[in-house]
């Protein structure tokens, strides 16, 4: 959906709260209204429904903290080389250097570093304070990503859309704070917050001056510290007779400003030209980066989830999606594992079906003997053997026996009614026949071979004959079994081999 929910911040900025939620096109404000005595546990169990609402349920979100709570300074870094730190961590040796500025212990803080190339922009806030706040968040059901304030949020959002690289001061009035930040090369090096005097405090003191360049919500105390957070380079020569040419050091962001071009400091003989370079609320801003954070496409300039307050689980807020992918892994991998056990079981049963089969060949050629584990090893032995003393191992493998060659010759001979015939030697193996005898005729001998040729029991050559001296002919016939006789082979009947006895 093109207008769907983004992200959301949630601004602490006391009594109430602001619930921001962003999406693509406008920025929504919620306010909520603790209802409890601390201002906790109701307020984050409104958050949690409200963010349920608008479908972020469960979605980290960005946690803004008011300047108020903020403490900050600029410290030096450019001399705290890791090799003069001792043994200590850099993080922790920029702690001590910025606790020198600070009114609270550094043990009684957590703090984090915008570091730049000599100086770092160091931000401080109560871990007493800022701890229940997350705690009571994320036991709602509110993950919280990360906790920076709000103003150096808005900043980094502006200074990511605008060009402002000749702006060393920005301003940006949110109601009546104003914050202070001084800028280089397209980053922050300081922030104060100016409060600013009440509506019906400014008297004729701040406006009725002549000097049209003065803001009458700047008193003379902020103007003093804003003199001392501009670097002394700072453009104060007159402006260029060519307004194209002309440079604006100070810059103004937000709503409700006066309208000014220049602005006179302490210390400063010449006014610096201001100029204004956004509208949009200081809210909004952060709004739309927090998106860009929680999106991954930017880091904020300070976390303070750290240290004490640090994410206990950086992967708690890809719990859902994770565990998805997790599921998917196991399911695709539980999908592979059995098609390779189905494929495996496969190829047990083929094999298996195989030694079946060399096992009821062995037994067929081998009947007295035990199947060995190795079948294909001992038929290969046995065929070398045979193949030693001159025979052909397939002729072993296809036939049963002489005494069935045997049985097929004679049931296939005429009997002596339809033609006389006489054997003198019959030789035979398990599938040769030679038959050597006498019958009456060359022709008698050719019948003799067509008779063993029928239903196909036997391959035969033409028979050898020699005329007898006396009378008749002498004949040689040579047969082979064919295949067809070997496959249908039937069981030689008792009555065959016993010549009709029991």
């Amino acid at each position: 959906m093109k207008n769907a929910p983004a992200g959301a911040l949630l601004w602490i900025d006391r009594p109430a709260w602001s619930l921001l939620i962003a999406s693509a096109e406008s920025i929504e404000r919620i306010q909520i209204v603790p209802t409890d005595p601390d201002g906790l546990a109701s307020g984050a169990r409104q958050v949690a429904e409200t963010l349920e609402a608008h479908g972020l349920g469960g979605r980290p979100i960005g946690l803004g903290l008011a300047s108020s709570d903020c403490l900050s300074a600029s410290i030096r870094i450019d001399d705290l080389r890791s090799h003069r730190l001792g043994g200590i961590g850099k993080h922790q040796a920029w702690t001590f250097r910025l606790e020198e500025d600070l009114p609270i212990a550094a043990e009684d803080v957590v703090c984090d570093f915008h570091p730049r190339r000599h100086n770092a922009l160091g931000i401080a806030c109560c871990t007493q304070w800022l701890a229940p706040y997350i705690q009571q968040l994320e036991t709602a059901g509110v993950p919280v990503a990360f906790a920076s304030p709000v103003a150096l949020l808005a900043c980094s959002q502006l200074l990511s859309s605008s060009q402002l690289s000749d702006v060393r001061l920005l301003l940006w009035r949110h109601h009546r704070p104003i914050e202070a930040l001084v800028l280089t090369d397209g980053s922050v090096d300081q922030w104060q917050w100016l409060p600013t005097p009440a509506p019906e405090k400014l008297g004729t003191q701040f406006t009725a001056s002549p000097d049209q360049n003065r803001l009458p919500m700047l008193d003379p105390v902020a103007r003093i510290r804003l003199a001392c957070m501009l670097p002394p380079d700072t453009n104060t020569e007159s402006p260029s007779s060519d307004p194209s040419e002309a440079t604006s050091p100070i810059a103004l962001a937000g709503p409700d400003w006066p309208d000014v071009e220049e602005l006179a400091l302490p210390g400063r003989p010449v006014p610096l030209k201001v100029r204004m370079v956004d509208t949009v609320e200081m809210d909004h801003a952060a709004a739309q980066a927090t998106v860009a954070i929680l999106d991954g496409r930017r880091s904020p300039w300070i976390d303070l989830r750290r240290d004490a307050l640090a994410i206990k689980n950086r992967l708690g807020p890809l719990r859902t999606p994770l565990l998805t992918m997790t599921l998917s892994l196991l399911l695709l991998f539980g999908s592979v594992i059995g098609g390779l056990l189905y494929r495996s079981w496969q190829y047990d049963a083929e094999v298996e079906s195989l030694r079946q089969e060399q096992a009821t060949v062995f037994t067929r050629l081998f009947a007295r003997q035990s199947v060995p584990i190795s079948i294909l090893s001992r038929l290969e032995s046995e065929a070398a053997r045979l193949q030693a003393i001159g025979q052909d191992p397939g002729d072993v493998l296809a036939a049963g026996s002489a005494l069935q060659t045997l049985y097929e010759a004679l049931r296939r001979l005429p009997d002596g009614e339809e033609l006389r015939f006489r054997i003198v030697e019959m030789n035979f193996t398990n599938h040769d026949l030679v038959i050597e005898g006498q019958t009456r005729s060359h022709a008698d001998a050719e019948r003799l071979a067509a008779a063993l040729r029928q239903q196909g029991g036997f391959l035969t050559q033409p028979p050898r004959t020699e005329s007898l001296a006396t009378q008749g002919v002498a004949f040689t016939l040579s047969a082979r079994k064919s295949s067809a006789a070997v496959s249908d082979r039937a069981p030689i009947p008792t009555t065959a081999l016993t010549g009709g006895r029991p």
